[in-house]
C-alpha cells in the first residue's frame, strides 16, 4: 500500500511530483528544503504514518541547525530526512515501490539534484541506517535488497551465503528462483574472488561480494533493470557493504543461541545427574534412618516407665515426622 502523499499508482506519482515542481517556484514564505519535502510527503499520508514522518523531520532539523542552517546543511537535512522516512516505513512494513520512487523524486526536486543522483544518494543512506540493525537480520537484508527493485535498479536480486557444510545456500530471492544454476554460479564466483568474470551465457548478471568479519562469506547477484549493459556497480557495492554488519549480527545471534542451548543442555544434564545422585544416596540414607528410628522406638518402648512412655512416644513420632518431611523435600528436589 502506498503511504506517502496519497499516491496509489504511477500516474498519481507523476502528478504529485509535478505539483511539487510547480510549488518549488512559488513563494513559500521562506520554507526550507526540509520543510517543503516534509510538507509534500505528509500531505495525503495516512494518519498512522504521521508520527513517523514527524520523528524523522525532528531529527533532520537538528542536522540543519548544527550545520548552520545554510544551503548545504538544508540539503543534507533533506537527504537524511528522506532516508530516515524510507527506513522507518520499511521497518513498519509500510513501504512499497511507489513510496520509494516518490521519496526519490521529491528529494531531487526539493534539493535541485538530478534524479539519478538523488536515487543513489537515497539508496546508500537508507540501506546503511542503524535502524535496520535493530530488525531481525533476514528482514533487514530483504529490505535492503528490495530497494534495488523499488528504484528500478535491478529486475531480480538474490542473496547467497556459505552454508555450514561449505556449499552455497540462497538466503533471499526476489524476482528470481533459488534453483537457477547460473545465478548460483555467479554467487559462487563472487564469493571465491572471481566476481569480475562474466559468466558465459548469462552476461546480464552482476554480483558483489559481502564480507563477514573480513572474510568473503556471501554475495549479492542481480540482473539490471532495463538495458543489460547498465552499470549498477555502485548500488551493488553499497548494498554489499550495508549487508556486512547485518550478516555479522546474524552470525553472532546464531552463536549466542547455540551457546545458550549448550549451557541449558549442560545444566539439564547436571540437574538430571543430581536427581539420580540424590535418589541413590541421601534419599536412600533417609529411608534407612527412618526405619532405624522406628525400630529403636519399638525396642525401647517396653523398657520405659509408664510415666514416660507417652512423652517418649510423642518425641519419637516428631522425629519420624521430620524424617518423612525431609524425604519428601529430597524427592521434590530430585
Amino acid at each position: 500500500m502506498a503511504s506517502l502523499a496519497g499516491a496509489t499508482s504511477s500516474k498519481d506519482e507523476l502528478i504529485l511530483l509535478l505539483r511539487l515542481e510547480l510549488a518549488k517556484g512559488a513563494d513559500q514564505a521562506g520554507a526550507t528544503r526540509l520543510d517543503r519535502l516534509h510538507t509534500f510527503l505528509r500531505d495525503g499520508a495516512p494518519e498512522r504514518v504521521l508520527p513517523l514522518l514527524a520523528a524523522a523531520r525532528a531529527r533532520a532539523a537538528q542536522i540543519a541547525s548544527v550545520g548552520g542552517e545554510n544551503s548545504a546543511s538544508e540539503t543534507m537535512a533533506a537527504q537524511e530526512y528522506a532516508a530516515d522516512v524510507l527506513a522507518r516505513l520499511a521497518a513498519e512494513g509500510e513501504l512499497d515501490p511507489i513510496d520509494t520512487r516518490i521519496a526519490a523524486g521529491a528529494l531531487a526536486e526539493t534539493t535541485s539534484m538530478p534524479l539519478a543522483a538523488a536515487r543513489i544518494d537515497l539508496f546508500l543512506r537508507t540501506v546503511s541506517r542503524s535502524l535496520l540493525l535493530e530488525l531481525p537480520p533476514v528482514v533487514a537484508a530483504e529490505i535492503q535488497l528490495r530497494l534495488l527493485l523499488h528504484l528500478d535498479v535491478a529486475a531480480e536480486v538474490s542473496l547467497w551465503r556459505r552454508a555450514s557444510d561449505g556449499d552455497l545456500e540462497c538466503l533471499i530471492a526476489l524476482g528470481t528462483a533459488p534453483s537457477d544454476r547460473k545465478v548460483r554460479n555467479a554467487a559462487k564466483a563472487a564469493i571465491t574472488g572471481r566476481a569480475g568474470i562474466r559468466l558465459v551465457g548469462r552476461s546480464d548478471l552482476d554480483s558483489a561480494t559481502v564480507h563477514r568479519f573480513g572474510i568473503p562469506d556471501a554475495a549479492v547477484v542481480a540482473r539490471p533493470h532495463g538495458h543489460p549493459g547498465r552499470d549498477i556497480r555502485a548500488y551493488l557495492d553499497g548494498v554489499a557493504s550495508a549487508l556486512s554488519p547485518v550478516l555479522e549480527r546474524e552470525l553472532l545471534l546464531g552463536r549466542s543461541i547455540e551457546r545458550e542451548r549448550a549451557l541449558t543442555g549442560a545444566a539439564d544434564n547436571r540437574l538430571t545427574r543430581l536427581g539420580f545422585d540424590l535418589h541413590d544416596g541421601p534419599i536412600q540414607d533417609v529411608l534407612v534412618l527412618g526405619a532405624e528410628v522406628r525400630g529403636l522406638r519399638d525396642q525401647v518402648y517396653p523398657f520405659m516407665l509408664d510415666s514416660h512412655r507417652e512423652l517418649a512416644a510423642g518425641r519419637f513420632d516428631d522425629l519420624i515426622a521430620r524424617i518423612v518431611e525431609l524425604d519428601r523435600q529430597l524427592r521434590e528436589t530430585a
